[in-house]
């Protein structure tokens, strides 16, 4: 979201350039933690998490939780444009490793969070499918604005693997 599109893999050097009201905000929020630590003295890090995922997530919009509950309950699943568009997807309990590395180590700056591997929401949602043994068939529509063709993340720069999760 703080990236946006990059023809490259998104790293720790990758400058921001939002394409959203959402990823600005982030932005913001990260360009404030490191003016006040510049201001103070203060070492500031900020964690760039990739699509988290894990359980007691259920009832979140984001699309792990929606294509289970698509898979177990029904109705229809949308998917924004062909489907090819590709994120990282990291575990819960990956991200919780990567902070408590942030908070007991001397990281600072920008770190990306994520597993280090993409794959595409076609691809997702199959395996969905396999896991649940439901034959999902999702309904395309546009693309939203704003839409990333995808998250790919190089996470060798992170503090030499510091911060980088334990599985």
């Amino acid at each position: 979201a703080v990236v946006g599109q990059s023809d490259s893999k998104i790293s720790e050097n990758s400058p921001s350039h939002p394409l959203t009201p959402y990823g600005a905000s982030k932005a913001a929020a990260e360009s404030l933690l490191s003016a006040y630590g510049s201001c103070y003295g203060m070492a500031s890090t900020s964690l760039r998490l990739t699509n988290v995922y894990g359980p007691e997530m259920w009832q979140k919009d984001s699309i792990v939780p929606r294509l289970f509950r698509f898979a177990t309950g029904g109705g229809k699943f949308a998917i924004y444009g062909d489907g090819e568009q590709y994120r990282d997807y990291v575990f819960v309990d990956d991200v919780a490793s990567a902070f408590i590395k942030a908070l007991k180590s001397d990281a600072s700056g920008v770190h990306p969070i994520g597993s280090g591997e993409s794959i595409s929401v076609n691809k997702l949602v199959q395996l969905v499918s396999n896991v649940t043994k439901k034959d999902l068939q999702p309904v395309h529509i546009d693309a939203q604005s704003g839409e990333m063709r995808g998250v790919d993340v190089d996470l060798s720069g992170t503090e030499k693997g510091v911060l980088l999760p334990m599985s």
